[in-house]
């Protein structure tokens, strides 16, 4: 699953705020963020891949409820998340 699981909320070491979409298998720190930002409609939010943005990091995880309440709404954090693995199947 990685250290910043899908669903994880998290602040940016440049104070955005946003939530984990995808991991990284091969650079577990640096994953994908969905990332707050109130300029953009929702439908066409940033993600940022961590591993293309060397002056960015993840500084810390947020519970849902220590989110303001325009940036929850627009983040739309999960209680639960489901998650599958698509094996290649050999032949």
């Amino acid at each position: 699953m990685g250290v910043y699981p899908p669903g994880t909320l998290v602040v940016l070491s440049n104070d955005s705020m946003g939530i984990v979409t995808s991991v990284n298998s091969t650079r577990p720190l640096k994953p994908t963020v969905l990332v707050y930002d109130p300029s953009v409609p929702k439908e066409s939010a940033v993600l940022v891949e961590l591993e293309l943005e060397p002056d960015v990091s993840i500084a810390r995880t947020l519970k849902p409820q220590q989110l303001p309440q325009p940036v929850y709404d627009y983040l739309s954090p999960r209680k639960r998340q489901t998650y599958y693995f698509d094996a290649q199947q050999s032949r």
